[in-house]
């Protein structure tokens, strides 16, 4: 089976030559792709949610990206939004996103993936036995959980399940629970 990726980009907002991208969409690719994230920010910038690069990159990329989703009818996948893949990230760009959709009369349906942990939840885990440091990393205590914020590692299946559902837009962050918003025609 033939599958074409466009990726023109491995951050939005980082930025990519519009020629290239011009050349990408010409070769038909069946989905664009690209992340949103950094761990070159460092913990404290993860930690915060503060996004490495600003809304004036994420937007000039974001819109030449649904510009070229709208022209070939394809999904458009982004990773890890808001630099730490934080639910306020993934909000953050989703309102881009809404904003360039009535600005250039641009359609499609959006699907969010929220990777947000409550502290409540992973407190449990640890109670069980079930969260425990990896080999050689410091010891973990119970009440690391409530003066931290995590998001979650994801495997393919939630973004699998918003193609199959219909979504055009994904912004894919972790496990939800539930596994996606509810639909958001734009």
């Amino acid at each position: 089976m033939d599958m074409r990726i466009l990726a023109p980009t491995g951050a939005l907002g980082a930025g990519f030559d519009t020629t290239a991208l011009d050349r990408g969409v010409a070769a038909g690719p069946h989905v664009i792709a690209c992340d949103a994230d950094s761990t070159d920010s460092g913990p404290a910038a993860l930690g915060s949610g503060t996004p490495k690069l600003s809304a004036q990159a994420v937007t000039r990329d974001l819109r030449l990206l649904l510009r070229a989703r709208d022209t070939l009818q394809v999904p458009l996948i982004i990773g890890s939004c808001g630099t730490s893949g934080r639910d306020d990230g993934v909000d953050r760009v989703a309102g881009l996103a809404r904003t360039i959709a009535a600005e250039d009369n641009l359609h499609f349906r959006l699907g969010l993936i929220y990777s947000d942990q409550p502290a409540e939840r992973l407190q449990y885990l640890y109670d069980e036995g079930r969260i425990r440091p990896l080999a050689n990393a410091p010891a973990i205590e119970r009440k690391l959980f409530e003066r931290s914020h995590t998001v979650a590692m994801m495997g393919v299946e939630p973004i699998q399940e918003l193609l199959r559902d219909g979504y055009d837009a994904s912004w894919p962050d972790g496990p939800a629970t539930p596994p996606c918003s509810p639909p958001s025609p734009i």
